[in-house]
């Protein structure tokens, strides 16, 4: 098939550019494959021999010309994604909806630019039973209680086929849902282990100052609040005068609304923790190598699931995790009043091995200094979870296994009608209205209906 793919491309800072480039070799084995990006990056370049990389207002010309037999849109609850909602609702697709709450995404497109109006028209779209809640975000008065309203019908209702990566968040969108098309695509995540990952490990270590001896606690990621970096650090303060040996390794790009070093400044860890900033996505499998704990932690959640995780299981490593709903088919200790060996549902075999330790967000600031002192002081335990963890990656989340759902999914969406339900306003293409009148609003001009002075 001829595919056209919007996704955010590197060098974007986006786990979902990662994410497109581990799955672009893949999908180009069979298929030929453009991927329309955000102007802003047009001189980013997709993986070698896999695409051609295009401005998104190509779409518009080439569609025309030559229809696509499908066209993906690789979509998550971030500014990355903006570019592409005027396409989505138009040229509908199959959409891989990797945050199941686009709430922020879409309240900052529309508030960040003073459009108070866009933002009531699709709120009411998404939510027409509570649209007057809309006036709480505009306001700054919703907090995480604007994480009720989703903002979802617009992509379920226009997609050909939603894909969602995990079970219980596509079973929740079926029955909110019940006329839209739900497909689960596993995610899927590239092997971080390699031949020189012992090498890594002394190397990174060196470079940062941690002597062999010390238990590092790893998180990668922004370095931010949701990603429970002050309740970590507090559980570190805790840790610092009993464990010597307990370091803190933190991954990542610090962001403007949360000042980390105040934190460990107040809470005496100098020497203790090390920032390493941001690093590549090439450099990211030798931090991990790095690590003996890794601390994946979430909330207020999207319902995402995380490519962070993912990367932790696939480098068998053990894992501290937020104890979220649309994870509860995953095997995991318990860390709450006992530890306690969760018992998900499996068919046909044994409880499966523990892969990770849960908390539980209303426990969180007892039991997370908790399970991080256990698995410090023991290494059979990391171990074993370490050694599980690699071994659900292997089962559910290798690349080739998420290539295969994708090719299942992918011929299915292409052979099913589009849709054409009512939209808000400011997507609506009826009334004869022009390419041009219709993509103004959002900032964007099909290159041939742009004018340089000589027409």
């Amino acid at each position: 098939m001829r595919i056209a793919l919007f996704a955010p491309n590197q060098p974007t800072k986006s786990g979902i550019a990662t994410y497109t480039a581990a799955l672009l070799p893949w999908m180009a084995r069979r298929h030929h494959i453009d991927l329309f990006t955000d102007e802003a990056s047009e001189r980013s370049h997709a993986p070698r021999g896999s695409a051609h990389a295009f401005s998104a207002h190509d779409i518009v010309w080439r569609h025309a010309r030559d229809p696509y037999d499908l066209i993906i849109y690789q979509l998550g609850n971030s500014p990355a994604h903006d570019y592409m909602w005027p396409y989505l609702a138009r040229y509908p697709g199959l959409v891989v909806i990797h945050d199941g709450n686009l709430q922020d995404a879409r309240s900052y497109y529309f508030l960040s630019r003073g459009d108070v109006e866009g933002y009531r028209a699709e709120f009411a779209y998404n939510d027409p039973h509570h649209a007057a809640a809309a006036e709480l975000v505009i306001a700054g008065l919703s907090g995480t209680l604007r994480l009720q309203w989703p903002m979802l019908r617009l992509v379920v209702s226009t997609a050909r086929t939603v894909a969602i990566h995990n079970q219980w968040l596509a079973a929740h969108l079926r029955g909110r849902y019940p006329e839209a098309h739900i497909e689960v695509i596993r995610a899927g995540m590239d092997d971080p282990v390699s031949d020189d990952t012992g090498t890594a490990r002394a190397t990174i270590r060196a470079r940062h100052g941690l002597p062999p001896e010390a238990v590092v606690f790893g998180a990668f990621g922004w370095v931010t609040p949701e990603k429970r970096v002050p309740q970590i650090v507090r559980a570190m303060a805790r840790l610092a005068d009993k464990e010597p040996n307990a370091h803190l390794l933190l991954v990542g790009s610090p962001v403007d609304h949360y000042d980390v070093r105040a934190d460990l400044q107040a809470a005496g860890l100098d020497g203790r923790v090390t920032l390493a900033g941001y690093v590549d996505d090439a450099d990211v499998p030798r931090y991990l190598s790095a690590t003996d704990i890794c601390l994946c932690l979430r909330w207020p959640t999207m319902r995402e699931t995380s490519a962070t995780w993912l990367r932790a299981l696939a480098a068998g490593k053990a894992t501290i995790i937020t104890d979220l709903v649309h994870n509860h088919d995953v095997p995991v200790l318990s860390a709450t009043a006992a530890w306690t060996r969760s018992t998900p549902v499996v068919h046909g075999g044994a409880s499966p091995a523990p892969v990770a330790v849960a908390i539980d967000i209303c426990d969180e600031g007892r039991s997370l200094p908790a399970a991080m002192l256990a698995l410090l002081r023991n290494a059979d335990l990391r171990q074993r979870l370490g050694a599980a963890a690699r071994a659900y990656w292997q089962a559910n989340f290798r690349m080739d296994r998420s290539a295969e759902d994708y090719e299942r999914v992918m011929c299915a969406a292409a052979a099913r009608p589009p849709g054409r339900p009512a939209l808000p306003p400011h997507l609506d293409d009826d009334g004869g209205r022009s390419a041009q009148e219709i993509l103004k609003p959002f900032g964007v001009m099909p290159n041939f209906l742009r004018r340089d002075g000589s027409d």
